[in-house]
């Protein structure tokens, strides 16, 4: 599953966070709870990089 879950991490440029790779896991046939995948990626120290802030103007 570890393997399963990297692929489309890496694939999404390290952007996705547990939500989007269990969907993306769904789509492609697999049956996984979104708990577990959030699981798995806190175990291995998968995390998505944070959004930079918007900086407004004026």
């Amino acid at each position: 599953m570890l393997e399963r879950i990297s692929h489309f991490f890496k694939a999404s440029k390290h952007r996705y966070g547990s939500k989007r790779i269990h969907r993306d896991l769904r789509a492609d046939g697999e049956r996984v709870s979104e708990r577990r995948v959030a699981r798995i990626m806190r175990e291995n120290r998968i995390s998505a990089r944070l959004r930079k802030p918007r900086k407004p103007v004026t």
